[in-house]
């Protein structure tokens, strides 16, 4: 990080700064080019492991460019609650049709850091 002032690496900040934002940009890349897609998340931090969860539509850019391979129905049900726990305070009972309608998305981070900037 070309700001090393700006650099979180502390674990309690961290979450504190996942706890705070709503979104987050991801940067991918498909046979177009390279992108960046904002999207709502939901995480889960155990022992320092951090695992976002993201949901899309089942098609479209996005999606293809992120899909590695499908969940489990059980596991899409618990990311998708990790994603209206983090967004809304709250678990969510969602039928299995609705679960079915959606892709969702795991990124394991092996290492992260995140920056902050203070308020002006």
């Amino acid at each position: 990080m070309r700001r090393a002032e700006k650099e979180v690496k502390d674990l309690e900040q961290l979450e504190e700064i996942l706890r705070d934002c709503n979104t987050v940009r991801i940067g991918t890349q498909d046979a177009e080019g390279m992108f960046i897609v904002p999207v709502n998340y939901g995480y889960d931090l155990t022992e320092g492991q951090l695992t976002l969860y993201l949901h899309s539509a089942r098609e479209g850019r996005k999606a293809a460019a992120f899909r590695r391979g499908g969940a489990e129905p059980q596991e899409k049900y618990e990311a998708l609650n990790a994603i209206m726990r983090h967004m809304t305070g709250r678990n969510w009972e969602m039928t299995e049709p609705a679960v079915a309608r959606v892709s969702v998305f795991a990124i394991r981070a092996e290492r992260w850091t995140g920056k902050r900037s203070p308020a002006n």
